[in-house]
């Protein structure tokens, strides 16, 4: 598998005001690594896990940030149709309340970046893709205790499958031409895996306040 590398950051943004029965939002963005050829700046998602006072319902928002080629800035328009992201272990679960037509899972594995302790995907052909430029929200009771937005963007999936730990992934598909696809169509797994602390905290955009915990990565 070849994995390209892109310099791009986890960012939390936390926050109270403003958001409705939230302690805080946190927010992590694809994409550093591409499970093929595809370059990763194409595979573009945000992530935002909002978590109620309480402690005991998170709204996940995933918003497909891919532009169509021609528009100003534009690397290729994909469809999202699988996400995946951790929670804080232990005995904490997630009971799906609001899929938009998409299934829920546990434990389930994206292409080389490892097993995740949840996943969302579309069903039935792919009817509620997530488009360019759109994003959909699931809705979920925190089951087993309490957690806070914090606490789902802090885990690793677990390796082996694949070789790389990741905060999260997403599926891409009916994409442009790619080294892989030339004549279209292309598809491609895009994950989150942080960068080392000792780079600068500046760059790729950083928004809030810089999320970065020191891990030991496979290569």
């Amino acid at each position: 598998m070849a994995i390209h590398k892109f310099l791009l950051t986890a960012t939390v943004a936390m926050a109270c005001s403003g958001v409705s029965k939230a302690d805080h939002i946190a927010t992590l963005q694809l994409s550093s690594h591409s499970s093929d050829a595809t370059p990763v700046e194409r595979l573009l998602a945000t992530f935002t896990f909002s978590v109620s006072m309480a402690g005991d319902h998170l709204t996940l928002r995933v918003a497909n940030d891919t532009v169509a080629i021609g528009d100003p800035g534009g690397l290729g328009a994909y469809d999202i149709n699988q996400v995946y992201f951790n929670g804080p272990g232990g005995k904490i679960g997630l009971t799906l309340v609001s899929g938009n037509g998409w299934g829920f899972s546990t434990n389930e594995s994206a292409d080389g970046f490892g097993s995740f302790g949840f996943a969302m995907q579309d069903v039935g052909g792919s009817p509620n893709a997530i488009s360019s430029g759109g994003y959909l929200e699931f809705e979920f009771t925190i089951t087993g205790g309490t957690a806070t937005a914090a606490d789902f963007v802090d885990n690793f999936s677990t390796v082996p499958p694949g070789d790389l730990p990741s905060l999260i992934a997403a599926k891409f598909i009916r994409g442009p031409a790619s080294p892989d696809s030339p004549d279209g169509d292309d598809s491609a797994y895009g994950a989150l895996v942080p960068l080392p602390p000792a780079l600068p905290m500046g760059i790729a955009g950083l928004i809030g306040v810089a999320f970065l915990r020191r891990r030991t990565l496979k290569k």
